[in-house]
């Protein structure tokens, strides 16, 4: 959905009225501007285990909310806080997996499936290959021949664990683990190659896991399990939303968002969400303090949204139940996985969006900022989903280079470098910048 900016005949005029604005902008910033460092204490405080995780057990989600509302605050803007319900399963007691009685460690060795029931007791185990798995024949016989037994499926290889062949193997093993009449003691995948976790909504009928340590599958004998599953069916999260009204144009609104929520707690292992997504909340509270000092034609809006990573149910309760009309927004940016940059910037939706991506690359063309800013074709992966889909022009970017972490342990604060976010802020603002002048 996009609209003709202006005249063609006064096109060339208005390019070089806005590129030498522009320009002169970028030289005030960069001349006094370092936001890497004020980025990395919000990053640093987000992960940190205060924060739970920044999931639904110890208030870590709440936590993270009230810091979030006291930075919006501090720099200026209206705060409200926006209150949704949703269930999701947790884990608030042991979470402990023992291989030939050696305690393997939760997170680094191993993780629970994400809707796991609790599960308890040392299991006999059979051993199955992924293919034989796969084959339909062979793993209707295993199941009848594996009651109060654990089911080992082994990848062997790398080459076992492309996209494609991982697929299919969750795919299956989504469709056998809720079944029902089922004696079988738990399923565990040897992968050691994924290490990621997730959060479910509801609770499976076998518990499920996935070994990451390496072994020797024939040499297992036995597994322990011990682990206390909980569904909370109503939990109460909460998105947070700052305002800051414009001085010219206060119906018309700059959005900008980033979910704020991670995985939370596996037991008492908690997943710190350093570059998922604390950093993008850095990089939505660092452009939020820059224009509430500005006094902006426009309105800013930041939108902080739990419920991301349970099917990105915040932002779907906010465009379900705006709290202004979504008519107004004149664009919105979405930050998610801020804190690397190296390999430049993906931008979800710069496919469709085509006037809008010109704009972003041509300005990062002229300014040398980003080593490539890269447009990608619309995807329901991030908050940006449920407004594009309401007709609301977006964009979702993420940074691309640097560290591989990602729902797992590993993504800390001490993972980002943060060696081009500060680039990356003074392109945002110069974009924002451009967005605000009246089309």
């Amino acid at each position: 959905m996009e609209l003709e900016i202006t005249r063609k005949h006064d096109l060339p005029r208005v390019i070089k009225h806005l590129s030498c604005i522009l320009f002169m902008s970028i030289l005030a910033i960069s001349a006094t501007a370092q936001y890497a460092d004020e980025a990395r204490d919000i990053i640093s405080e987000l992960a940190s285990r205060k924060y739970a995780g920044r999931g639904y057990l110890d208030d870590g989600h709440l936590k993270a909310s009230n810091f979030i509302s006291k930075e919006m605050k501090s720099s200026g803007y209206e705060v409200s806080f926006q209150p949704f319900t949703f269930p999701v399963v947790t884990f608030p007691g042991k979470v402990s997996l023992s291989v030939n009685d050696t305690a393997y460690e939760p997170g680094t060795d191993f993780t629970v499936g994400p809707g796991s029931p609790s599960v308890k007791g040392t299991f006999p185990v059979i051993a199955i290959s992924r293919s034989g798995f796969l084959n339909p024949t062979t793993r209707s016989q295993l199941f009848a021949s594996a009651k109060r037994k654990v089911i080992l499926i082994t990848i062997g290889s790398r080459s076992d664990t492309t996209k494609t062949v991982v697929d299919s193997l969750y795919r299956v093993l989504s469709s056998v683990k809720n079944a029902k009449n089922s004696d079988v003691a738990a399923i565990v995948v040897h992968n050691p190659y994924e290490k990621k976790w997730g959060i479910a909504q509801s609770v499976q009928t076998i518990p499920t896991f996935t070994i990451t340590r390496w072994f020797k599958p024939s040499a297992i004998k036995s597994i322990e399990l011990d682990v206390e599953s909980r569904l909370e069916p109503n939990v109460e999260s909460r998105n947070v939303i700052g305002i800051i009204k414009g001085s010219r144009f206060p119906d018309s609104m700059i959005v900008l968002t980033a979910h704020y929520d991670h995985l939370g707690l596996m037991g008492r292992t908690y997943f710190p969400g350093a570059n998922d997504n604390a950093s993008g909340v850095a990089m939505m509270l660092t452009l939020a303090k820059h224009f509430a000092k500005v006094n902006p034609k426009y309105s800013v809006v930041c939108i902080a949204f739990s419920g991301e990573e349970v099917n990105i149910l915040g932002s779907k309760y906010f465009v379900d139940h705006p709290t202004f009309p979504l008519e107004g927004i004149k664009f919105l940016i979405n930050f998610d996985l801020a804190g690397t940059g190296t390999g430049g910037l993906m931008v979800v939706n710069g496919s469709h969006l085509k006037m809008r991506f010109d704009q972003l690359k041509q300005l990062n063309d002229s300014l040398q900022l980003m080593p490539l800013v890269k447009p990608r074709v619309a995807g329901c992966i991030s908050d940006q989903c449920h407004f594009y889909k309401a007709g609301v022009p977006c964009f979702y970017i993420y940074t691309m280079g640097g560290p591989k972490n990602y729902h797992d342990v590993y993504d800390v604060p001490q993972a980002l470098t943060l060696s081009k976010f500060d680039n990356y802020t003074k392109l945002m603002i110069a974009y924002i910048q451009r967005l605000m002048i009246q089309e």
